[in-house]
């Protein structure tokens, strides 16, 4: 008699294992734009599931076959939606329904999530510093991790207007990336193809002898060079970040 219960007890187990567990679906956030969705535990022995939805409780006159843990809706009405799933397995057999969530769809737009500061990579820079003939130039370099529009400039001769003492009578810009190559270049911002542009942000030069250049940047690594008339004199390079055109 023991053997023979033994052997029972075995076959209830195996039975009992092979029927497809009810699965228990993960809630999708109250409430949800027109397309969601839904995901729920994996159920033993299951290998596909019964996805039930209908705008009334425990009433599911949709139904959608799924063969992992998830399914998505789209394009959903605005309302309510009840939504619950079933298992199924290889011998054909079903679970119950589980318990069910609702949905409460809606038209408008879900308030923005993830907020987040990024940095911008580069604001406004400048460097002053003695300006000579030859190579004797004024090198001012940076870095863009981010494709920038930008604006740099040269200033010498206002300088001196703000008190600076042996200021630059005349200051020239060369913008170059890593390999030395010149990209754009300026000697005199007023007859240069941004002087509108410059204008129009607020940055252009006071003086005419002074030179500013606009130009959109990849990410990378970039010199302006400053130079200006023989004579030495004190020199400012800048660069400004500006918003996209």
């Amino acid at each position: 008699m023991k053997t023979i219960l033994t052997t029972l007890i075995a076959i209830t187990i195996a039975a009992a294992s092979s029927q497809a567990q009810t699965p228990t679906p993960t809630p999708t956030p109250w409430p949800a734009g027109p397309n969601f969705t839904v995901t729920w535990d994996a159920s033993v022995g299951a290998t596909s599931y019964t996805v039930g939805s209908g705008t009334v409780s425990k009433t599911y006159p949709t139904t959608v076959t799924s063969s992992t843990v998830s399914q998505s809706f789209t394009n959903v009405p605005a309302g309510k939606l009840y939504i619950a799933v079933k298992a199924k397995n290889n011998a054909g057999q079903e679970s119950a329904y589980s318990s069910e969530i609702s949905v409460m769809v809606t038209t408008a737009p879900l308030p923005p999530g993830n907020l987040r500061v990024t940095d911008s990579g580069l604001v406004n820079i400048s460097t002053r510093g003695l300006v000579a003939d030859g190579d004797n130039v004024m090198i001012g370099g940076f870095i863009l991790t981010q494709p920038e529009r930008v604006a740099v400039r040269a200033i010498g001769p206002s300088l001196g207007a703000a008190g600076v003492k042996g200021a630059l009578t005349e200051a020239n810009i060369d913008l170059l990336d890593r390999q030395g190559t010149v990209l754009r270049s300026n000697h005199g911002w007023e007859t240069g193809p941004d002087a509108q542009a410059l204008r129009d942000a607020a940055i252009a030069p006071t003086s005419s002898k002074e030179s500013a250049l606009i130009a959109s940047l990849s990410p990378g690594n970039y010199t302006a060079i400053v130079s200006g008339a023989p004579v030495p004199g004190v020199g400012l390079v800048e660069v400004y970040k500006l918003d996209s055109p």
